[in-house]
């Protein structure tokens, strides 16, 4: 028989009539849920039924069973409470051999046995879910779940073996665009404790590595507005939140958020569920605190009482909003232990490996460090309600190295710059996988502050998803170019980044220049060549022909912009300030721009990047199309954070341990030198300054 990748065991509640909680085992449950290729299970069910069977029933304490099929409540509520205090490993082990027992007493875990050994014998792990629904069952820590065929060695730590919990909760699925959206949520930043500054640069740091997969934000204690705010901007498609998950004193366990200045704010389990129902994340990280309390006596589950609305956890509530997966932890977990846990975490996720992967290496990492005598191996827990492999799936239409190849700069690597959240934010305008929102995006800023490294990034990104991007360098002469020269170096840029599609697009705008302007010889390969300065003048090009001329460049334009898969052009102009005086606003304005405005439908998209002295896009362009363009400034980075850059780009340089405090010292040296602000130039100057060649 062939090795399977899943097993699911779902517990149900207890029934009055029935002689124990229901067992139920299914084999590759995912290959017939949503995103998975199908199987026997059909389009809404569960997998192929393997085995059912009976865990016996708790009874109340002092209650005595019926010899091995007896457990008594208080059993349980000590396993429970494992991983909410003191912790001892051999006690660890037991509660797993509880859980174990209560599976090989419902007849189920020679089921799971045997599939383990297929699996192990094809050299595949072995991903084992349990859907818990009966509440009492739900607290047991399944993590800690051991196994007699593997030396009673918990399965969660065994390299062939994953664990994970499930709830039922089947969507459809979709592959994401790049970039990824990650909001990283600070919860409080004065509990020395909890070290928040390194998590966040754990997880940055993990992040930086595949240049455009990855947007993140960070939001240090926001206020109830701020946080819904920037979530409803951004709708992440990770939310991950570092702080306290407390109780509020009315039996909820509430995710903990203080504002400096003001009076703490709660996240409510129901509040969660209504709140991001419309747009869940696909992955909720819940890291650093307790993600669920265990509020709910095993007794009175036996005695068949219900929970409460109220009291369900944070946790519950984002699966209730429609959460994919959600890691939490099961007790407190130290700060060092959580930064080390989310930085491997997501270096996993970085790499595109599988959630369940992911969530295991990070695990292995922390009992690597502080070994099995302590709890913080087993406290992560991850639970998903689809196949893991199908969380943060990507669709990136072209590799990555050939959108490096496009886009780098060897003097300037992407890798190397710092994160501009905001600004990049704006300039992908909306997120849209092939290009920004609106057709025309203006960016402005001084010289030498990053806004071609800005947009070469986003280019990156539109590239990757499968749009038609170009960037052409206005500046490559050296001089002030005419507008006949303009058109004939984006002419240029488009033949080389698209050979056949631009000579084809391109044709009729030839036959119309050969047509306005007699004399002039056939628009060849190097358009650019055969217009030189002043040829307009010199045909006597009135205001019609010139509108006809870039109205015909337009339309190629459009045609470019539906080649291939139809995903749009994106033609960044970098910097319009080389073009000959008026030109722009008299001529690109409104022949070219301006029509693409009045489209809604177009797929044509300018990027308008600008070194003039002005950050007003309305003294560039008319007023009515300045109106309409999207406008992103880029600016010095603010002395204020001088500290956090300094650090990102440490990091992004790589400094080992044995540098890092030399670093450190000239960072809070250049901190405190009480700068206005600064730009890339001088992290580059500190750079080599650092490494003894000043410049």
């Amino acid at each position: 028989m062939t090795a399977v990748h899943t097993l699911l065991i779902r517990i149900d509640e207890l029934r009055p009539d029935s002689p124990g909680y229901p067992v139920t085992v299914f084999v590759d449950p995912f290959d017939s849920w949503p995103g998975g290729p199908g199987g026997p299970g059909g389009p809404g069910g569960p997998g192929e039924l393997h085995r059912q069977g009976w865990i016996p029933r708790l009874h109340p304490p002092g209650e005595a069973g019926n010899g091995q099929q007896a457990w008594s409540a208080s059993q349980l509520t000590e396993a429970c409470s494992l991983l909410d205090g003191p912790y001892d490993a051999r006690t660890a082990a037991a509660a797993g051999g509880l859980a174990q027992r209560m599976l090989d007493e419902s007849e189920v875990w020679q089921v799971w046995s045997d599939y383990a050994k297929r699996s192990s014998g094809a050299g595949r792990p072995l991903l084992t879910l349990f859907d818990v629904r009966d509440a009492a069952l739900r607290e047991l820590p399944w993590e800690l779940l051991v196994a007699p065929e593997l030396g009673h060695q918990h399965i969660a730590q065994h390299h062939l073996h994953r664990l994970a919990r499930a709830r039922w909760q089947p969507r459809p699925l979709s592959a994401l665009s790049l970039p990824l959206r990650v909001l990283l949520v600070v919860g409080e930043d004065d509990d020395k404790r909890l070290r928040m500054d390194a998590e966040v640069e754990a997880v940055r740091t993990a992040l930086r590595g595949p240049v455009g997969d990855w947007h993140m934000e960070v939001l240090t204690t926001p206020t109830r507005q701020e946080f819904f705010q920037a979530y409803d901007q951004l709708r992440p498609q990770v939310l991950h939140f570092a702080g306290h998950c407390v109780n509020d004193g009315f039996g909820r366990a509430v995710l903990r958020l203080r504002p400096p200045g003001a009076e703490p704010w709660h996240l409510t389990g129901p509040e969660i569920a209504g709140r991001f129902a419309e747009h869940p994340p696909q992955l909720v990280v819940l890291n650093a605190c307790r993600g669920k309390t265990i509020s709910l006596d095993p007794a009175v589950s036996v005695a068949g009482q219900e929970r409460s609305g109220v009291l369900r956890s944070a946790a519950d509530g984002f699966l209730d909003a429609g959460v994919t997966a959600l890691v939490t932890m099961l007790g407190d977990l130290e700060s060092p232990s959580a930064g080390l846990f989310a930085e491997t975490l997501y270096t996993e996720l970085a790499a595109e490996q599988p959630l369940d992967d992911a969530v295991w290496r990070a695990r292995r990492k922390l009992s690597d460090k502080y070994g099995l005598d302590r709890p913080d191996w087993a406290l992560p827990s991850l639970t998903v309600t689809t196949a893991p492999t199908h969380v943060l799936g990507r669709r990136a239409l072209t590799p990555r190295h050939a959108a490096e190849k496009r886009f780098e700069d060897p003097g300037a690597p992407m890798r190397l710059t710092v994160d501009r959240v905001t600004e990049r934010r704006q300039l992908l305008d909306g997120f849209g996988p092939y290009g920004p929102a609106r057709p025309v995006v203006v960016v402005t800023g001084p010289e030498k502050i990053g806004k071609t490294t800005l947009v070469r990034h986003a280019l990156h990104i539109w590239h990757r998803n499968g749009a038609g991007t170009v960037r052409v360098d206005l500046r490559a002469r050296g001089r002030s170019i005419a507008w006949r020269d303009a058109l004939g170096m984006i002419g240029d840029a488009l033949r080389v980044a698209y050979p056949a599609e631009a000579d084809a697009a391109l044709q009729q705008f030839d036959r119309r220049w050969r047509s306005e302007a007699s004399g002039v010889t056939r628009l060849a390969d190097h358009l650019s060549q055969l217009l030189p300065a002043g040829l307009g003048e010199s045909v006597g090009l009135g205001e019609d022909q010139t509108a006809g001329l870039f109205r015909t460049f337009g339309q190629a334009l459009d045609t470019l912009a539906e080649q291939g898969a139809g995903h749009g052009l994106v033609l960044a102009l970098d910097d319009l300030s080389m073009i000959e005086e008026g030109a722009v606003h008299d001529l690109f304005a409104p022949y070219l721009l301006k029509p693409l405005l009045a489209r809604p439908d177009t797929r044509v998209r300018f990027v308008l990047i600008t070194g003039s002295a002005t950050d007003n896009p309305g003294q560039i362009l008319p007023w009515d199309v300045a109106a309409e363009a999207a406008h992103v400034r880029v600016g010095p980075f603010s002395a204020a954070d001088a500290k956090d850059i300094f650090a990102e780009y440490g990091s992004a340089l790589g400094f080992t341990a044995e540098v890092e405090d030399r670093w450190r010292q000239l960072v809070n040296a250049w901190a405190g030198g009480g700068q206005s602000g600064f730009g890339p130039i001088s992290l580059i100057q500190a750079r080599e300054f650092f490494r003894g060649r000043p410049q």
